[in-house]
């Protein structure tokens, strides 16, 4: 991959920092649905969900990254990307928008 090589990447918002994931890895944007919890998880991982049939993980961004948990019931997305060949869910705050960036602007 060329560093001057154009990228589209999601933007998502969380505790007003941006963050980004890469449009290929991305497999669609959903609303966060019923999500059952599964006994002895990692903290960050919310549960499985059933999307279409398939059950997938859900992660909790907030969690893993550490920040501080919000009060409320602010409406969250997820992000379902495809991780070692199989779908997960990344539950963040807010979407921002698809963005065209040079590969070596990014941090």
């Amino acid at each position: 991959m060329k560093n001057n090589e154009i990228v589209q990447l999601i933007t998502f918002r969380m505790d007003n920092k941006i963050y980004a994931i890469e449009i290929s890895h991305v497999r669609e944007i959903n609303r966060v649905s019923y999500i059952t919890r599964v006994p002895k998880s990692e903290d960050f991982i919310e549960g499985v969900m059933n999307l279409r049939g398939f059950v997938i993980p859900v992660v909790n961004i907030r969690k893993r990254f550490n920040l501080e948990l919000e009060n409320g019931n602010k409406a969250k997305k997820l992000i379902i990307i495809d991780y070692e060949d199989s779908p997960v869910g990344l539950m963040v705050d807010e979407i921002s928008e698809v963005v065209k960036i040079k590969r070596d602007n990014i941090e």
